[in-house]
């Protein structure tokens, strides 16, 4: 793990490195021959000496001795390692897609926000345990539960990839794998036509869930849902979200103690909210108007705690 190591009035000087074998205990090695440290922190596990950095994902590394090392982050587009593209992220989540010669980053391609919500101190990382390449992006949130004494939280580790969409290459950020780890029971629901009936799920007692559906807007001009009170609208209206042209939305929505995080269309959009559930509402429920919205392959599991404790 790289961490933020000092600071003076908010301006951070040093970037520290410690390893885990279980992300509880930490040890802080002493690292040697670091170009670029200032001699009073010789024997220490600083890596980064300096005085500022350029966003809090993609550092500019101004000591490093090889120009092609300054820049930290690249991806492969749709899994090609022929084609790669430099990705620069910013603290809240923006990104610009470019080319990089070894001096100087070009813009080249999409831009745009992904990952959105209450989020700041946006940092990415690669090196997992599993071996392969992949870019996993975490934040800072906002957000608190209810009653808590802290208003801030580490947010959903999030995988990012590049894709080629209809609009040029893309960022995408979905639900890292590691979290269907923590899948245990499942209900699965047959499809339901909105236009005939409101859909309510009432009998689940699950604080904690991974829901998963399609809906196909054959018609209706907003799908509205709602995940213990916390209502989600999609389709024509003020606060909903769009939907895409063929009106089929793919959903992916992760319920924790505090936070929602909803994955739109394989991760073309990441949303990421402070959730404070009525355990008085519907664990899910669903309804359209304007029209007909059919909703296909509910799936609803179960998750345990990271930390085994339910």
């Amino acid at each position: 793990m790289w961490y933020a190591a000092g600071n003076a009035g908010w301006i951070t000087h040093w970037f520290g490195y410690a390893t885990s074998k279980d992300g509880v205990h930490w040890d802080k090695p002493v690292l040697e021959d670091i170009e670029g440290r200032r001699k009073e922190l010789e024997g220490s596990n600083v890596c980064l000496d300096i005085s500022h950095h350029d966003s809090s994902t993609v550092w500019l590394d101004h000591s490093a001795g090889d120009p092609g090392a300054r820049f930290k982050f690249k991806l492969r587009v749709d899994g090609d390692p022929k084609k790669t593209k430099w990705v620069l992220v910013n603290g809240k989540g923006g990104y610009m897609i470019g080319d990089f010669d070894g001096t100087s980053f070009s813009p080249g391609g999409g831009r745009g926000r992904t990952v959105s919500g209450p989020i700041y101190g946006t940092q990415t990382f690669g090196n997992a345990p599993d071996g392969l390449l992949r870019r996993i992006q975490m934040s800072w949130l906002r957000i608190g539960p209810r009653g808590a004494p802290f208003r801030q939280m580490i947010s959903l580790p999030v995988e990012l990839t590049l894709r080629t969409t209809d609009k040029g290459v893309q960022l995408f950020a979905e639900p890292a794998r590691e979290i269907e780890g923590l899948r245990t029971e499942m209900r699965t629901y047959p499809d339901a036509d909105l236009a005939s009936a409101p859909l309510r799920i009432t009998d689940l007692p699950w604080e904690l869930m991974d829901i998963e559906l399609t809906v196909d807007l054959a018609g209706a001009a907003r799908v509205e849902f709602g995940v213990w009170g916390h209502r989600l609208r999609y389709g024509e209206g003020r606060r909903a979200r769009p939907v895409p042209a063929d009106g089929k939305l793919k959903l992916r929505i992760l319920v924790d103690r505090g936070v929602i995080d909803i994955c739109e269309q394989d991760g073309r959009a990441f949303l990421m909210a402070g959730l404070q559930a009525d355990r008085r509402k519907p664990a899910f429920e669903a309804s359209s108007e304007g029209g007909r919205a059919v909703i296909r392959d509910l799936k609803i599991r179960r998750l345990k705690s990271v930390w085994g404790n339910e």
